[in-house]
């Protein structure tokens, strides 16, 4: 049954005081009940025995209240549910009482719940609005945000609304939040915002709501920030008025919590700032006030709002096809004075028909990818605006050539205003695109070309290495729809390196790669199409290409050995992972591991060691090889497996690597080998691209040579194709302590289309002696190797 009647309330509320950290106690608590609410300073009556326990009667009078506040009442049955909203109780200061209705009143017994100020509910949970934006007339204290709530009032099932125990309902508030004073010295009719901020990004000060699960009652009430627009600052507006002097008393609810930081900024109309800081160690506790006197304010210029684009000029157009990939859209906005208003205007074509003409990023999260906005940004002292993701979303609609300006303007608490263009660009449909289709072993690319006018006189495309200067022409098909980049192949027929072959004229034809012509592994290249004068541009990179496996010689078995493993008693055979030497235990030292040469790179090379064989009776030159290595007792001496398995993705077009040597002059040539003795002795080193089903084995020692191999006057063996070789003779020791480093070019006898597919693919040779094989060497050579790698 609903009844509508005045009814008389009386509203108390228990406040206590607690020791705090840099903050002064009050002398006494804001008035709590009856005169709790508006006189902050007021005295709390002692009474019954309490700090405040005041009646209201139909015509008695001792509290401070004023008109405008009301009190929420929630009449709940028990056993019932509570009513959706909740009864709103003015205070009527003839009457000195709060006056309201309650429609939903249920005879029966139940419980009055009551808190204060009024605000909605959910179910018995009232919502109080505890926003980051605050006011402050003066230096009245804002009730609007100081939770109270009263223990609950049981009626009886003979109560009529309004009643209990057929008297009229008294209430005792408990206040559920702390309130923190800063009596700060200074004009209060310069100020303009106070800025509480707590330092840690988890303390919270504010959210869309406080809520008061009024159940529990007074002072055991649970009181928690709802989960939706917590920050962790306060911004308090602050309207001067005529009693405010020399002095400001600001006021701010927070809940009852351990802030071990808290700063507080006090912004001027001069655009002058004043910083306070409290650091603390005990919690706020729920009901008490905590002041802090600021008696010698410091006040400097607040510096205005700034952008910074890190890595980026913000004043230049911006590829909008390269965000994401080129660069990050990300700008830096620092505010000293607070996030009072993040504006962001668009000039777009497209964004504008759409309907977005303009992002109010401090009003309102709006959702948009990777951007930050609402709560999260106000009265903040930076954010960043992140558009990386929205911008490359533009480049699916905007026609080519357009523009688009995003004006962001960023507004202090001191109305400072910073105003910042950020222009982007979709770039003008290009007639020329790169098919993305390089092949770096048959080194070509190929571009797609588009709307050539048919009247057009003069078409070409040219490109090049980006770090060269010529260009080169690439070859145009299909009626100008078709341009692609093939390499030249220069012939020669006479080495350009010295070579003992070349005495004999024996060194085959050979061919290499024109210089500049083609697409090579891990360059970036400049292109451009050319119709009849205009030009139009570009620019792609290649994929990385191969590494030598292990060239750096960082792997060692023993101080002696390469990776991999022996078998065999006196004749020991040794299968090497990939690189290898004539290791055996009558010549241990012809390929040693060294870690103090000048000029290597890593920790590791290779010192090759040339001795003479005893047992044998011949010389040993030092080695160092990809393949394997068998001992040989009858016919003394031993073998070499040349070639190991590789992979090749890209055709290199020179090989290079550090050496430094120590020539000698031949003292034994046993097997006519092609320098005489006493003459002048020389070192090797060769790199061949081979396509092998087996490896080339090599015998070498007191018998004559058998399966030797000269890529120079050869093309192939008996188990594949040569492709190309790098052939470097070393005919002097070399100067001075430090290794050397050295690039040797490629020569090629075929030109494939495709990498060598069968079962071995790469051999590399190094011998401090030439045609030691031959056992034409001499005994003292040294050599030093280190860090093989392709050039491309």
């Amino acid at each position: 049954m609903k009844k509508s009647l005045k009814l008389l309330f009386c509203a108390t509320a228990l406040a206590s005081l607690a020791g705090c950290n840099k903050f002064d106690e009050a002398d006494t608590a804001p008035d709590s009940g009856n005169g709790s609410l508006i006189k902050v300073y007021a005295k709390v009556a002692e009474n019954d025995g309490t700090r405040a326990n005041l009646h209201v009667g139909e015509s008695a009078f001792t509290a401070e209240w004023e008109a405008g506040d009301a009190l929420g009442i929630l009449p709940v049955k028990t056993g019932g549910t509570a009513p959706a909203t909740a009864a709103k109780f003015d205070y009527n200061a003839t009457s000195a009482a709060f006056e309201g209705s309650l429609n939903d009143f249920a005879a029966g017994g139940g419980n009055y719940y009551a808190f204060f100020p009024h605000a909605k509910v959910t179910g018995t949970t009232a919502n109080l609005p505890f926003g980051n934006l605050r006011t402050q007339t003066g230096n009245d204290f804002n009730s609007a945000y100081d939770a109270l709530v009263a223990t609950p009032r049981a009626y009886t099932a003979d109560d009529e609304a309004g009643k209990a125990d057929g008297k009229d309902v008294t209430f005792t508030l408990h206040r559920l939040t702390s309130i923190l004073n800063f009596s700060i010295a200074t004009p209060a009719d310069k100020v303009k915002y106070l800025l509480l901020t707590a330092g840690g990004e988890t303390q919270k000060l504010s959210a869309s709501s406080l809520d008061l699960a009024l159940e529990n009652g007074g002072a055991e009430t649970a009181a928690t920030l709802s989960t939706t627009d917590q920050s962790n600052v306060i911004a308090l507006q602050y309207t001067p008025d005529a009693a405010g002097g020399d002095h400001v008393e600001a006021f701010f609810n927070v809940p009852a919590d351990l802030y071990p930081t808290l700063t507080l900024d006090v912004i001027d109309s001069d655009n002058q700032m004043a910083t306070v800081t409290v650091d603390r160690t005990e919690a706020f506790e729920a009901g008490t006030l905590y002041k802090k006197a600021v008696d010698a304010p410091q006040f400097a210029s607040i510096a205005p709002p700034s952008l910074v684009w890190p890595n980026q000029d913000m004043n230049e157009p911006h590829d909008i096809t390269k965000c994401g990939t080129d660069y990050e859209a990300n700008i830096q906005i620092t505010v000293p004075g607070g996030i009072a208003g993040l504006m962001v205007n668009i000039t777009s074509g497209v964004l504008n028909e759409m309907g977005l003409t303009a992002l109010d990023l401090f009003s309102t999260d709006l959702g948009l990818p990777g951007m930050t906005g609402g709560v999260a940004i106000q009265y903040q002292k930076s954010t960043i605006f992140n558009i990386t993701e929205l911008i490359p979303l533009i480049a699916g609609l905007a026609a080519p050539g357009s523009e688009h300006i995003f004006e962001v303007v960023v507004t202090d608490l001191a109305g400072q205003q910073t105003t910042q263009n950020l222009a982007f660009y979709m770039p003008s449909s290009s007639p020329i695109t790169y098919n993305e289709d390089a092949d770096l072993w048959a080194n070509t690319a190929s571009f797609t070309l588009s709307n050539i006018p048919t009247d057009a006189t003069s078409v070409s495309v040219q490109y090049k290495k980006s770090t060269e200067t010529a260009w080169q022409t690439a070859e145009i098909t299909e009626n100008n729809t078709k341009a692609e980049i093939k390499p030249d192949w220069t012939s020669f027929t006479t080495p350009d390196w010295a070579t003992p072959n070349a005495t004999d004229n024996t060194v085959l034809p050979f061919q290499r790669i024109a210089t500049g012509t083609g697409v090579f592994a891990g360059n970036t290249y400049d292109y451009k199409l050319i119709v009849d004068g205009s030009e139009y541009t570009g620019q792609f990179t290649t994929d990385a290409g191969n590494t030598i496996t292990d060239g750096s010689l960082e792997s060692w078995k023993n101080t002696q050995q390469f990776p991999g493993s022996e078998s065999g008693s006196l004749t020991k055979s040794y299968t090497y992972n990939f690189w290898g030497s004539g290791y055996n235990s009558f010549a241990p030292n012809l390929c040693t591991r060294d870690e103090t040469k000048s000029g290597r790179s890593g920790t590791y090379c290779a010192k090759l060691t040339a001795t003479y064989n005893s047992l044998a009776s011949v010389p040993a030159p030092g080695n160092l090889f990809t393949g394997d290595f068998r001992i040989s007792l009858s016919p003394m001496g031993g073998y070499v497996s040349f070639g190991k398995p590789y992979t090749y993705t890209a055709r290199p077009s020179a090989v290079k690597f550090k050496y430094h040597a120590k020539i000698g002059t031949i003292d034994y040539n046993l097997h006519s080998g092609k320098i005489a003795v006493g003459d002048m002795d020389k070192a090797r080193v060769m790199v061949c691209i081979v396509d092998w089903t087996a490896q080339q084995q090599v015998y070498a020692g007191k018998n004559a040579p058998s399966g030797t191999w000269d890529p120079e006057i050869q093309t192939s063996t008996n188990n594949g194709a040569i492709i190309g070789y790098a052939s470097k003779f070393i005919e002097e020791s070399t100067q001075g302590d430090e290794m050397v480093e050295v690039i040797v070019p490629i020569n090629y006898y075929q030109q494939t289309e495709q990498a060598p597919k069968n079962s071995y693919n790469i051999v590399i040779s190094c011998s401090t002696s030439a045609y030691g094989d031959y056992m034409d060497a001499c005994t003292s050579n040294e050599m030093y190797v280190d860090d093989f790698e392709w050039v491309y």
